[in-house]
């Protein structure tokens, strides 16, 4: 239960499962759709002497599902489960063969108060890795953990909730609590279990050793919403989750992920986040105009609306052409709310894919509509456009079909698809050994060709339509990527395989491309 597994196109949605969803709410573990692979559980709470406990024993591990849930469905006389509740829940999805990855939260807004005592002694710090590990050998189904400290900072200064403690020390003694816990993973034979930190949008606020921090984990969550709300006394109707630059806004989701590309962080461990919600203004002409007080709509937390019951009536949803954003306006009412649809979804793929970020991480599942087919679903946007697929290309030409190879040799029994080759280009196709020769620029046609630099591996290639795809001015694909299921999985036999496709975007042809068997 504790292999790390990866999507088709190597990028991952992490969606934020919350211990409350399953009462009024009403989202259930067993709601989560097929096509999910990436859940954040939340969340467990850390106190000062490094113990980690849960904030609801009855949601998290103690609930029967009886009469509706995850099949087999639980019943009174299970004397040998040692834990139901969505803990249960999640274990027979992982039993089914579903591939799930499934990390614990740790803190929060709400529960980040002793995290700074906690790693300012070293019995407390070996107290929580002990802890954390006990956690992962009782409930077996994860495999990483999430530390959503809020906020981490070294000049003193709580950037987090009231109350928080802080030191002019975190950093450091953050880095000697990460350094322990790798240590004693891979002790444990869990040294492949992902470390992920969750980390502030805005750089004025960043005030951590990001460049000592980032080699010691394996995710940077950086949390691209909650920008601004009228109910936190901004005075100007904003966006608060906006995926560009905006003209009367501080932040973005493409500056967020630009800053700590300058700190030095590998952009494969940077995730920007999607909001399943909306913050919003009242009193207003629309964006970039004055507001006096924050949206008086909601779900469920006054100014907060869930993106299913997006847009309310009476209100008009637009998209914001120079940030990307989504956003309502009700004339009548003067309420502005600004939230995630698809549309904006989908820019904030392209962002993952122009910046080759991790991906996106998003707060949280339950905020969704709930008919996975429905066509505003935000969860099929994710899968479509990030971990399944790829973004459309907008452009004034059509781009042409890009076909996905089936490798049916060196092991010509056993055919498996590697998945879509990322570019907007013709198909790279595989052919048995020749010397090696210059790249070949695209000959113009009404769907070019390209002849590539011949591989040392030799195989077939099978071709089969996909969807079209966008162009990227550097592709590389390698086979490491796609799984690591078992021992005698033919991807085994096919790592090591890697083809780059330099583009040229602006004359729309390929200038070199290469295919490496290592």
């Amino acid at each position: 239960m504790t292999t790390q597994f990866n999507t088709i196109t190597g990028k991952r949605a992490i969606y934020y499962h919350t211990s409350w969803s399953n009462y009024a709410r009403n989202f259930q573990v067993k709601d989560i759709p097929e096509d999910v692979m990436d859940i954040s559980y939340a969340f467990w709470d850390v106190k000062s002497d490094g113990s980690i406990v849960t904030l609801d024993s009855w949601a998290d591990t103690d609930k029967r599902y009886i009469s509706s849930g995850v099949e087999p469905l639980d019943n009174w006389n299970d004397t040998k489960s040692t834990f139901f509740g969505n803990f249960g829940q999640f274990k027979k999805l992982l039993e089914s063969g579903r591939r799930l990855n499934i990390t614990l939260s740790l803190g929060g807004w709400t529960n980040s108060k002793y995290f700074s005592d906690m790693v300012s002694k070293e019995v407390s710090r070996t107290n929580f890795v002990n802890n954390l590990i006990d956690i992962f050998k009782k409930y077996p189904i994860f495999n990483g953990v999430s530390i959503d400290w809020e906020y981490l900072s070294d000049d003193g200064i709580n950037y987090g909730n009231t109350g928080n403690i802080v030191s002019k020390d975190d950093s450091k003694n953050f880095i000697l609590l990460l350094k322990q816990l790798k240590t004693e993973l891979k002790l444990h034979n869990m040294g492949h279990y992902t470390i992920a930190m969750c980390c502030t949008a805005a750089p004025e606020k960043c005030k951590f050793n990001v460049e000592q921090i980032h080699p010691l984990i394996d995710q940077l969550h950086v949390m691209t919403y909650d920008f601004c709300d009228g109910n936190w006394g901004d005075k100007i109707a904003a966006f608060h989750t906006n995926p560009r630059k905006s003209s009367f806004g501080k932040w973005s989701c493409e500056e967020a992920a630009d800053y700590y590309l300058s700190r030095g962080v590998p952009s494969t461990k940077i995730y920007i986040g999607a909001a399943f919600y909306s913050r919003g203004f009242s009193n207003t002409d629309g964006p970039g105009k004055s507001a006096s007080r924050g949206s008086p709509d909601m779900s469920w937390e006054n100014g907060i609306v869930d993106y299913k019951d997006l847009p309310q009536i009476g209100a008009t949803e637009f998209i914001d052409k120079e940030s990307k954003s989504c956003y309502s306006y009700d004339p009548i009412k003067k309420v502005l709310n600004s939230y995630d649809n698809k549309d904006s979804i989908i820019e904030k793929c392209k962002i993952a894919y122009e910046k080759n970020l991790g991906g996106i991480i998003i707060w949280e599942n339950s905020g969704d509509v709930k008919n996975y087919k429905d066509s505003r679903c935000l969860t099929r946007a994710l899968k479509d456009n990030l971990t399944h697929g790829y973004p459309e290309f907008k452009s004034t030409i059509k781009p042409p079909i890009v076909n996905q190879p089936t490798i049916i040799n060196p092991l010509p029994s056993i055919p498996v698809s590697v998945g879509p080759p990322v570019s907007v280009v013709p198909p790279v196709p595989v052919v048995p050994p020749v010397p090696v020769v210059p790249p070949v620029s695209v000959v113009p046609a009404v769907v070019p060709v390209i002849q590539p630099v011949v591989s040392s591996i030799p195989a077939i290639v099978n071709i089969k339509p996909e969807p079209e795809i966008p162009i990227l001015t550097q592709i590389p694909i390698s086979l490491n990527n796609f799984c690591n299921c078992c021992e005698k999985c033919i991807c085994k036999n096919l790592n090591g395989l890697k083809i780059t496709l330099d583009v040229d975007v602006t004359n729309k042809k390929v200038v070199n491309n290469k295919v490496e068997y290592k």
